[in-house]
């Protein structure tokens, strides 16, 4: 596919012209392309937009020719209404770069000897590291100021660490300016804070995200509400047509095949047998399965400081696990947030080899209303990694030992002494 026609790389899509140029994009080629000579106005141009956007639409490329002046804050405001990206000054990608995805990467039948990955989540996270390791040498791009923005800084911070060792070159807060090919060779201009450079590779990787393929579905004949985000659905998976449910990427926030799973399982419920199931009451664990994994569940601190939720947060180095100590996999730490004044788990973060197996500890418990000091009472077999969430325990009881707890729990001792 020709990255100057249908940029899917960045959901971009351009085109040569006269003077300024719109093109709003979907995961296929490019919906329109309005041409807008000086004397015509913004408003028109951005109507003609309008009609041609498609729940798939992601971004609106803005191409300067000629020197001609753009209303971009009338741009970005009317980007904002419609919930797209707006990118400027890409005139220059023109050239037909093939590029390898998440599901193609694994078609591959000779590795790559240099490999750029764009992407800075999870999935070109994972990949980098696995080429890296492989033999390639690994070249991974990011828009972003940190990889898999998402995470807590330090889990993601750890992870840059990881990579840059293991030889991967990070390219952050970078953006794509050209992609072009010379034989077999894909050439990647980037620009950087206030100087430019350019990548040489052999292949290219995208992992920058997906979007849910609605296209060819005809849900308005069917009354379905759907939008760019994918089909709306209500707490117990029903659609707009009380007759139709949905289930899967295609309509949750968490895009993971176990999410699909889960929501399956309360859809045949709900549809087939009069079931009330709601989706909201599920507790959904996520795993970027780099080395070391980054493991989560629930809710981040950030999450509970925008909904006003005091909470004590707790952190135990794997450093003082004495299991991650023997097997060399100190790098990392299992973190809790708990609301405060109460064991009440409301998120967990592990970064550890297997934090992907750890968290389910801490989903059972949060799934089945047990706080932390039934985890805590619960025996680990010694040694293991699982001994840091133990140790969570132990660290939230000291919080319990106040000034005054510690001072009646003294004199209680000294006089059982005597």
């Amino acid at each position: 596919m020709a990255l100057g026609t249908s940029l899917t790389l960045w959901g971009l899509a351009t085109g040569r012209g006269p003077a300024l140029r719109f093109a709003v994009w979907s995961a296929g080629p490019a919906l329109a392309i309005a041409d807008i000579e000086g004397e015509q106005s913004l408003n028109i141009s951005l109507r003609s937009i309008e009609a041609c956007i498609t729940p798939r639409t992601r971004a609106i490329l803005v191409v300067h020719y000629g020197g001609y002046a753009c209303d971009m804050p009338g741009i970005l405001s009317f980007a904002q209404k419609h919930g797209l990206a707006v990118i400027e000054d890409a005139a220059a990608l023109a050239a037909d770069v093939p590029y390898l995805t998440n599901e193609t990467v694994f078609s591959l039948t000779a590795l790559p000897p240099r490999l750029a990955v764009i992407g800075g989540g999870p999935i070109g996270c994972e990949l980098a590291q696995a080429f890296a390791r492989f033999g390639s040498r690994v070249s991974l791009i990011e828009s972003g100021p940190h990889l898999l923005g998402r995470e807590d800084a330090d889990a993601a911070a750890l992870i840059e660490t990881v990579l840059r060792r293991e030889g991967i070159e990070l390219y952050l807060e970078a953006k794509i300016l050209e992609v072009v090919t010379a034989g077999e060779e894909k050439i990647i201009r980037l620009q950087r804070g206030d100087g430019g450079g350019e990548i040489r590779v052999d292949a290219i990787l995208v992992g920058a995200g997906r979007t849910p393929n609605i296209e060819g579905l005809d849900l308005e004949r069917g009354g379905i509400i759907y939008d760019r985000s994918g089909i709306k659905v209500n707490d117990r998976l029903q659609t707009s047509n009380p007759l139709v449910y949905a289930a899967g990427d295609i309509c949750s926030p968490y895009k993971f095949t176990h999410t699909a799973d889960a929501q399956a399982r309360i859809l045949i419920a709900n549809a087939l047998f009069m079931g009330r199931q709601k989706a909201s009451a599920l507790v959904v664990p996520w795993c970027t399965y780099t080395d070391p994994e980054i493991a989560h569940v629930g809710l981040y601190e950030r999450d509970a400081e925008r909904q006003g939720i005091k909470i004590t947060t707790l952190t135990v180095p794997l450093a003082t696990i004495d299991r991650a100590v023997i097997d060399g996999d100190t790098e990392g730490f299992a973190r809790i947030h708990l609301r405060r004044g109460s064991d009440q788990i409301l998120g967990a973060t592990i970064v550890a080899r297997h934090g992907g197996e750890m968290i389910s500890e801490l989903s059972l418990a949060m799934t089945g209303g047990l706080g932390l000091a039934a985890v805590g009472r619960t025996i680990h077999p010694y040694p293991t990694q699982a001994e840091a969430i133990r140790k969570l325990a132990d660290a939230w009881n000291r919080t319990r030992l106040t000034p005054t707890v510690k001072r009646l729990l003294g004199g209680w001792l000294q006089w059982r002494r005597r």
